[in-house]
């Protein structure tokens, strides 16, 4: 389990540090993790928009590849079926590419490119 250890923390203020943001952040998925039994925080959750936000830019950098290794550990922990999406997406993005060069989505088969 994680938890940020506020004290050894030498930022000077606790809402401009990234790290803390972060740790804030991932408290409070932990938090709806608990209490929902999942980490998919609906993209328009009312309830705290920003940890919707949150999710949404942490998914967004783990499929480019760009969350710091630490951060992607503790969240692939969390709910590793979840983080695990960034293949669809990948695939997702290559039929868009397709429909946009050829028109239609029925790749063949065999379809190296």
């Amino acid at each position: 389990e994680y938890r940020h250890d506020w004290q050894a923390c030498q930022c000077v203020s606790a809402t401009t540090c990234k790290h803390c943001r972060w740790a804030r952040q991932f408290e409070k998925l932990l938090l709806f993790r608990q209490q929902h039994g999942h980490s998919d925080v609906p993209w328009e959750w009312k309830e705290d928009a920003a940890l919707a936000r949150w999710v949404n830019e942490q998914k967004r950098h783990f499929r480019r590849g760009c969350l710091e290794k630490w951060r992607s550990t503790l969240l692939l922990r969390l709910d590793m079926r979840f983080w695990r999406w960034s293949g669809w997406w990948e695939r997702m993005q290559e039929l868009v590419s397709f429909k946009e060069r050829f028109g239609h989505c029925d790749v063949p088969i065999r379809w190296h490119e």
